[in-house]
């Protein structure tokens, strides 16, 4: 029996030697805010031009679920901050991990402290703030209604001695936190608008490859080339003005001549105040156009 008591006590002082975490009594359930902001308003227009790729629910929930994990607490990161005190000590975990749930509308942000044993068990202590959502639209935009988070719900976790893993934040600073994170949360989409076509060209193909390669800059190094020398596919960066396109060109013998198939995009942003950076539908003309004089040149 005193073995054994011995054998522990010795286990107790390896395990607390190497062990970075703090532990303290924690209070498991929900707690209230007591800093509650204002719910906030997105509106995205919706762009009715020919190629524009539309915008959707899922979209403006992923950038807002990217933003709150960006300026969220310990976003530095990346997805959980780890330590080792030494080799034989567990591995500490902390930080924060965002999820979307489309399904009940929640974007979900867990503050997350503990240690991943050997054994392969994590033990932590975590702390859940939910971000609710709702969406409507109109003929001309979708509005993203976003909630603060009314309450943080603590999961107390202990380590295998049964000492319980301290909350990353607590009370106040970390309402402030969740308020300030509310408050900044900015959104924007990314989105393309593409046209695509055909035309025929009164030369080889070799030619019309060696005119797109003569006149415009490749788009990275994805040239392909068939063993018949009469088929060629590659990208190139065209600009008009402000606008700078990425133009796919499949080039191949047609009836002694050659067909150029194209596809032309640009990127273009919608931001959540109503704004969108997408050109007059005048830019893509012009682009298709510059792609068949360069074929023909």
């Amino acid at each position: 029996m005193k073995y054994k008591l011995y054998i522990s006590i010795v286990l107790l002082a390896t395990f607390l030697s190497g062990c970075g975490a703090t532990f303290k009594a924690v209070h498991a359930g929900k707690s209230p805010m007591q800093i509650v902001a204002n719910k906030r308003v997105f509106e995205f227009t919706k762009v009715k031009q020919e190629g524009a790729s539309s915008i959707t629910e899922f979209d403006i929930a992923y950038a807002i679920k990217t933003q709150i994990s960006g300026k969220a607490p310990y976003s530095n990161c990346g997805s959980l901050c780890t330590r080792r005190i030494n080799p034989g000590a567990p591995l500490e975990k902390w930080g924060r991990t965002v999820s979307l749930n489309t399904s009940n509308k929640t974007i979900r942000l867990t503050l997350v402290n503990g240690e991943l044993f050997s054994t392969g068990d994590f033990h932590s202590t975590k702390l859940y703030a939910d971000f609710k959502y709702e969406i409507s639209e109109t003929p001309e935009k979708l509005i993203f209604t976003l909630f603060p988070a009314s309450e943080v719900e603590t999961v107390p976790g202990k380590n295998p001695i049964f000492m319980t893993y301290t909350p990353l934040m607590e009370g106040q600073k970390l309402e402030q936190r969740l308020v300030k994170l509310f408050s900044d949360i900015n959104p924007s989409i990314k989105k393309k608008v593409t046209r695509s076509g055909e035309f025929n060209v009164d030369f080889d193909p070799a030619s019309v490859k060696t005119n797109f390669t003569r006149l415009l800059d490749g788009w990275g190094r994805n040239e392909s080339e068939s063993t018949s020398k009469n088929k060629y596919e590659s990208s190139f960066k065209l600009s008009i003005g402000k606008t700078t396109a990425k133009v796919d060109v499949n080039i191949f013998l047609y009836r002694g001549n050659s067909k150029v198939e194209y596809s032309i995009s640009y990127p273009y942003i919608i931001s959540g105040n109503g704004t969108s950076s997408v050109k007059e539908p005048a830019i893509m003309d012009k682009l298709i156009e510059h792609v068949r004089k360069v074929a023909n040149s």
